[in-house]
């Protein structure tokens, strides 16, 4: 064969190798973030420069910044962001977004999340536990324990696991205070709420929490009000997974509570209850539980 032809159709072959590999480095260049100039003016910036303190692993709405002493976070939108992604990202309602989200420096927020602004969300988590009225409880301190106990201890643990995610907080344990535990929902930035202790009953059917036990009627679902559905609810207490339902009235006359817990936690939000009578024999198989789930980042 010709050297001449050899020698042409080797260049050819280099030339599309070379052609190849150039194709090959663009496409591993990195893209533009969707954000366009939410970054900064370089369309090639990513969370604001500054990956220490931001993260953005989705290329949406830059991570929410948590503080335990704050009882809101911080998030910054992004081109192509929603309330309905943002609701998802938390766990709560994108129905009433306009009740849990707000721009930072108070103020309403708009129909679309304006790319650059900074909202802020909840961040609070509010633990109730009552106080230790009956000789059972307390004598459990010492000889065992007694559901009741057992579930105060739960509540309380899962302060502490919204604690340990940069969450803020609040305890109220070993409490007896009626208006306490109900002003308690509506604390300001609140996200969840675990409660622990004895629920109430009444002609073999189970309603209510009891707040402050031995002395006023439990308290149910329809006597709470929280600003907006939270991401969770952990109601540690006998039948607290049940219809809250009782006809007729209770022994001073007024309306026995009504309602469900679970109608307070968002569509996506985790919910954990008991049904029935609960001891420490028959805990496994009481235990209900909606939506397992991690606790948002």
């Amino acid at each position: 064969m010709n050297e001449r032809v050899i020698r042409k159709g080797t260049t050819m072959k280099r030339i599309v190798t070379l052609a190849l590999f150039g194709v090959a480095c663009l496409l591993a260049l990195p893209s533009v973030v969707q954000a366009r100039y939410a970054d900064g003016m370089n369309l090639y910036e990513f969370v604001r420069s500054n990956p220490v303190v931001n993260r953005d692993p989705s290329g949406l709405w830059t991570e929410i910044k948590r503080k335990k002493d704050e009882a809101r976070a911080e998030c910054c939108a992004e081109t192509g962001d929603t309330w309905g992604s943002l609701a998802e990202k938390i766990k709560l309602d994108p129905s009433e977004y306009t009740k849990w989200a707000m721009r930072k420096g108070g103020g309403e927020v708009e129909a679309n999340p304006v790319p650059g602004a900074t909202y802020t969300v909840p961040n609070t988590v509010v633990v109730y536990t009552s106080k230790k009225t009956s000789l059972a409880d307390r004598v459990a301190t010492v000889y065992g324990t007694t559901a009741a106990n057992f579930f105060r201890e739960r509540a309380i643990d899962a302060g502490k696991s919204y604690e340990a995610n940069n969450y803020r907080v609040i305890y109220h344990t070993g409490k007896a205070d009626i208006k306490l535990f109900i002003t308690d929902w509506q604390t300001s930035g609140i996200y969840a709420f675990a409660m622990g202790g004895h629920g109430g009953t009444e002609g073999g059917k189970w309603y209510g929490f009891s707040a402050k036990p031995g002395a006023d009627s439990p308290v149910g679902p329809d006597a709470v009000h929280p600003p907006y559905k939270l991401q969770a609810i952990y109601a540690y207490f006998c039948g607290s997974a049940d219809p809250q339902t009782v006809p007729g009235l209770d022994p001073k006359g007024n309306p026995y509570p009504a309602g469900h817990w679970r109608d307070h936690v968002s569509p996506t939000g985790r919910f954990v209850g008991y049904t029935g009578d609960v001891n420490m024999f028959t805990l496994p198989f009481k235990r209900v539980e909606s939506n397992p789930q991690e606790i948002p980042k």
